[in-house]
C-alpha cells in the first residue's frame, strides 16, 4: 500500500515543480477612464517566461460615445498585437485586443493600451493616455464603413499586482512536502514494521 501512495505523491511533486516553473501574474487595470466617462476593469495574465501576455478578462462600460459596453475575454475577443519591451515592436510596451466576428451585434470593438514601459511581474506600469500617435490608449467601436467612434484613456491609470498576493510556487512545494510527509508518517502508525 506504502509504494503506490509514495509513486503518486512522487508524481504530483514533479508535476507541481514543472508547474512552478512557469511564471505567471495577474496585472489589474486601475482607474482607466476614457474620455467620455466610460471605465475599463479588469485583468491580463502576463507570462515572464514568454513575455507575453497569455489572458484577459477588460470590461468597457459606456459612455457619451461608445455608449455600450464590452467583456473583452479570451471566448469573445483576441489579441491581434502586443510587444513587452524595446525591439519587440511599435510601441515598445502594448496589446491590442480586437473582438471576434459576432461577439458585439452592432459592431467590431478594439481596446488598444499601450505601457510606460515593459510589463514585469514585480512593478506597476503607467498606462499612457492622451498622447500621440502610438503614445494614447484608446478604444475604438466601428459600425460600418462611415460610422467609427474612438475615445481616449483620460488621466491617470495604472496597470498593477493584485491587492491579494497569489501562493507563490515555493508556498506550493512546501504544502505538498508537508503533505507528503504527513502521510508517509501516517502509513508507518498504521502498518508497523516488524
Amino acid at each position: 500500500m506504502y509504494r503506490p501512495v509514495q509513486s503518486l505523491w512522487l508524481v504530483v511533486l514533479l508535476f507541481a515543480a514543472s508547474a512552478s516553473n512557469a511564471a505567471l501574474f495577474t496585472k489589474e487595470l486601475n482607474n482607466v477612464e476614457f474620455e467620455d466617462g466610460g471605465m475599463a476593469t479588469g485583468f491580463v495574465v502576463l507570462d515572464t517566461t514568454l513575455n507575453r501576455i497569455s489572458d484577459f478578462d477588460i470590461r468597457t462600460t459606456s459612455g457619451t460615445d461608445i455608449d455600450s459596453s464590452f467583456e473583452y475575454r479570451l471566448d469573445t475577443a483576441r489579441i491581434a498585437g502586443q510587444s513587452n519591451g524595446p525591439g519587440s515592436g511599435w510601441p515598445d510596451s502594448f496589446v491590442q485586443l480586437v473582438s471576434l466576428p459576432g461577439q458585439d451585434a452592432a459592431a467590431n470593438r478594439e481596446l488598444f493600451l499601450t505601457f510606460s514601459g515593459p510589463l514585469t511581474g514585480a512593478t506597476a506600469s503607467s498606462i499612457l493616455h492622451e498622447g500621440g500617435l502610438g503614445t494614447s490608449s484608446y478604444e475604438h467601436e466601428s459600425l460600418g464603413e462611415h460610422l467609427q467612434k474612438l475615445r481616449n484613456v483620460h488621466g491617470s491609470a495604472l496597470i498593477t499586482l493584485p491587492a491579494v498576493p497569489e501562493p507563490s510556487p515555493l508556498v506550493w512545494l512546501v504544502a505538498i512536502l508537508s503533505l507528503t510527509y504527513a502521510l508517509r508518517a501516517g502509513l508507518r502508525l498504521r502498518h508497523p514494521r516488524g
